[in-house]
């Protein structure tokens, strides 16, 4: 794009400089037309000049192209959201921190779902016992696993951040995603965003175990697909390595996963690359008006020749 955006520019100041070199005595007459006095020759010489400077200010009209790139900034709402394990495995990570950061980094333009594992009682009570048996439910209220709070921007999610803690019973993530869901199914089922994105932070392990690889997934659900379809799926994965149903099951189904270690910065590039397409690419936009700016200002100085 920069490369087009620079050939574009190129040109018409390479247009300039050949039309600067018509203003001598001899070749003005092949632009202007041929003088027969001296009086006629001066005043050929100034209108010609003036002309080239008119002329010089057309190359300005490119930016108008501007314009179009507002239409490259998000500025409608996103909804992101995001499933967050904070089971007892996940204690010694720091996600948490890591999210915090994240959180900072969004425009106020994002929506965040926060959903954590919470809600089972005592030894995991409460907690459905296979994937099918989630799938067939169709309201969240009946789902006991799963927090869900709705946050309108990110810094209300930050603060948010500060009621998660690792007590939670068992590790009911595949009914917390499906809360989820059913949540934004429900009650966000008016609201126009321009994204949604479900970001998973996990280890992979759940409750209902090895029943993930027999039963349907989340994608064999049309309705799960057409709010989050497996390309604005991303698991953030803590598992170090192991491999384990849930996390297959998402992989064999397209989604793209990030390994991450106990490391922070690890987890703050795998988010980032997560959430590139709803951030404005600042950096993409400085170069195009440094670019436009110089190659104008070099136009504008362009002048014809002294015609003695």
């Amino acid at each position: 794009m920069l490369l087009s955006l620079f050939i574009a520019l190129l040109i018409p100041l390479i247009s300039l400089f050949s039309l600067r070199r018509f203003f001598t005595n001899e070749d003005l007459k092949e632009i202007a037309s041929q003088p027969k006095t001296q009086n006629q020759l001066e005043e050929t010489i100034t209108h010609s000049k003036k002309i080239f400077k008119k002329t010089k200010l057309l190359y300005l009209v490119l930016l108008i192209g501007f314009i179009f790139l507002l239409f490259s900034l998000q500025k409608g709402k996103n909804l992101i959201s995001i499933v967050f394990d904070n089971s007892g495995s996940m204690e010694r990570k720091n996600a948490i921190e890591a999210l915090s950061e994240t959180f900072d980094n969004l425009d106020k333009n994002n929506e965040i779902i926060l959903t954590t594992l919470d809600g089972l009682g005592e030894n995991s009570s409460g907690a459905k016992s296979s994937l099918n048996e989630i799938l067939g439910i169709d309201d969240y209220n009946k789902l006991q696993g799963g927090n869900v709070v709705s946050f309108t921007d990110p810094i209300s999610a930050k603060n948010g951040l500060n009621q998660i803690t690792n007590q939670c019973w068992g590790s009911p993530i595949c009914e917390s995603i499906w809360k989820s869901f059913l949540f934004i199914k429900d009650v966000k089922a008016n609201n126009s965003y321009n994204n949604r994105l479900l970001i998973i932070i996990t280890d992979g392990d759940d409750n209902i175990g090895n029943t993930i690889l027999i039963n349907k997934f989340f994608f064999d659900d049309e309705t799960f697909v057409s709010i989050f379809p497996t390309e604005k799926v991303f698991l953030i994965d803590y598992s170090d390595g192991k491999t384990n149903p849930l996390l297959q099951r998402f992989s064999d189904s397209g989604c793209e996963s990030y390994i991450v270690t106990n490391n922070k910065l690890d987890y703050n590039e795998a988010l980032d690359s997560a959430l590139k397409s709803f951030k404005n690419n600042w950096y993409l936009i400085y170069w195009v008006i440094i670019i436009t700016v110089l190659m104008s200002i070099i136009a504008l100085l362009v002048e014809p020749k002294k015609i003695i």
